[in-house]
């Protein structure tokens, strides 16, 4: 993290020749925003994902639930570029990256019995990706990229889960941790994005 802030500052002293900002997509349902800048040769990446978000209703005539869901996301890091052909760059770099994740599940029992639920749970993951990346360049102005990030992380976080009786109530706390390492389909990153200097 220090050698890439000390990047950062030795590269903001030179003259900028080169910034592009876009969207980005992962998957069909998870999008966001992707900016870069620097010099045609290497660049600075900082991309915004939002990961996922959803929200589910199921009712009847003893039970009510709800589901929410949402996730985010960004990446810091640095690319660098070489041209292969007429309008293709190829892409090859490396980010940090940081993905926060919650979820909240309502379960109202409307029967004698009063069984009610409610389970909550969040996730932070850090970790740092790989990037192989093709750019076809359209015009001067516009650009389309697809990459591929594998990479390796560490996530941790909690689950509660808090159930309710007509007379008492109790609730379970779990702490969960682990690794993740390789290439799936959430690796692979899609852009459009507007060249300026």
């Amino acid at each position: 993290m220090m050698a890439l802030t000390m990047s950062l500052f030795v590269t903001a002293q030179e003259k900028t020749r080169q910034m592009e900002v876009g969207l980005a997509f992962s998957n069909l349902n998870s999008f966001g925003l992707t900016f870069k800048i620097g010099s045609k040769k290497s660049l600075w990446r900082f991309n915004a994902l939002l990961l996922s978000g959803d929200f589910r209703k199921d009712t009847s005539d003893s039970t009510a639930a709800k589901q929410n869901n949402i996730g985010f996301g960004f990446n810091f890091g640095k690319e660098f570029r070489k041209g292969i052909g007429k309008n293709f760059e190829l892409r090859l770099g490396v980010d940090l990256s940081f993905k926060y994740s919650q979820s909240n599940w309502d379960y109202n029992d409307k029967s004698v019995t009063y069984q009610d639920k409610t389970i909550k749970g969040y996730t932070y993951e850090p970790g740092i990706n790989f990037v192989f990346g093709l750019n076809y360049v359209v015009n001067d102005k516009f650009v389309i990229g697809a990459e591929i990030l594998p990479g390796f992380s560490y996530y941790t976080g909690t689950l509660t889960e808090r159930n309710y009786y007509i007379n008492y109530g109790n609730e379970t706390k779990t702490n969960f941790s682990g690794f993740k390492y390789g290439l799936s389909n959430t690796s692979v990153l899609v852009s459009l994005a507007y060249r300026f200097k």
